[in-house]
């Protein structure tokens, strides 16, 4: 298998993440989580919501719409749910929740888009909650991960 090696954007350096992972492992320790890992079907799907997967009618598989990919924009809002405690053991409750964006080109801002604003208890709603915190699924030798100090 072949690893395509076309230059990719809005990367940082192995040592400026371990940097700053660091420092927040440290700031916010016992307070904090780590990190969120977030399973692709799910980002798949709001990818799909956004129709920058689009479906083709031919094969019935996804493509990849790169026309919609200029001002296409993910925003993710940080949260607690206490529903399970917030202690450590459940990544002290915090969320990050997803929403698609479109962008404004009048107003240069990436508006949400939340499907259902009128019925708050919808699940329809346009927002994703498909993060899993660390800890409690941690990946330990990760580069990145820092041990409670």
């Amino acid at each position: 298998m072949s690893v395509e090696t076309k230059p990719r954007t809005n990367t940082v350096t192995l040592e400026n993440a371990k940097k700053y992972t660091e420092k927040w492992q440290i700031a916010t320790k016992d307070q904090h989580c780590k990190a969120f890992l977030i399973p692709a079907l799910d980002l798949s799907e709001l990818l799909k919501e956004m129709e920058i997967l689009k479906k083709n009618d031919l094969t019935g598989k996804y493509e990849l719409d790169e026309s919609k990919l200029t001002n296409a924009g993910v925003r993710g809002y940080l949260g607690i749910d206490s529903t399970n405690g917030t202690g450590k053991d459940n990544g002290y409750g915090e969320k990050m929740l997803f929403v698609g964006t479109d962008y404004n080109s009048k107003t240069g801002a990436h508006n949400d888009i939340i499907l259902n604003p009128t019925n708050p208890q919808s699940k329809d709603s346009g927002i994703y909650d498909f993060t899993y915190p660390c800890p409690s699924t941690c990946d330990i030798n990760s580069e990145l991960y820092h041990e409670d100090k």
